[in-house]
């Protein structure tokens, strides 16, 4: 839960007294918001998953009451934020609590092209050649891959675009 400061009840919009099956529904209501090939949030889908995977495990719900309900014991105690507590791993798991995304800023679509090998249009002008695409065209930038509609999709389509975009990137 180091993604933000809400609890797994808060991330599946439940109650704590919640039975398993308003949790179930709860979480394929959620899951079908946050997941990624619907227009989602990869990383909210994870929080939803492992809120679900967490409160429908009668053993883990319980240890997660308890961690929840000393951590805002803690709070309203001011002993300080609770949030430490959640980036440990959980018990019985083999992941490091050290192993954290560097803070790197991402590729933006906000971000100005970036030309390779380097599009001066000055070179162009001293040679007196015209090049084979307008700077204005060039600069468009294609972000990712083509979405594939549904869980399978059509194969051979989603290959056909790719290609192309390829084509398209390597005559750029």
């Amino acid at each position: 839960m180091t993604e933000s400061s809400s609890s797994y009840y808060e991330v599946l919009r439940v109650a704590v007294t919640a039975t398993d099956k308003e949790i179930k529904v709860a979480y394929r209501r959620a899951a079908r918001k946050a997941h990624p090939d619907h227009g989602g949030d990869a990383a909210a889908f994870r929080q939803v998953t492992a809120a679900y995977e967490t409160l429908i495990d009668p053993s883990r719900r319980k240890a997660y009451d308890r961690s929840y309900a000393a951590g805002t014991a803690r709070n309203a105690a001011g002993a300080g934020t609770s949030e430490a507590h959640f980036d440990a791993p959980a018990a019985g798991s083999h992941a490091s609590a050290t192993a954290h995304r560097p803070a790197t800023p991402r590729n933006t679509a906000g971000d100005p092209p970036q030309f390779d090998p380097p599009y001066d249009a000055a070179a162009f002008e001293a040679a007196g050649t015209v090049p084979l695409i307008p700077f204005n065209l060039a600069s468009q930038q294609v972000h990712g891959m083509p979405r594939k509609r549904g869980i399978f999709g059509a194969e051979a389509r989603i290959q056909r675009e790719m290609r192309t975009v390829q084509l398209i990137t390597r005559q750029v």
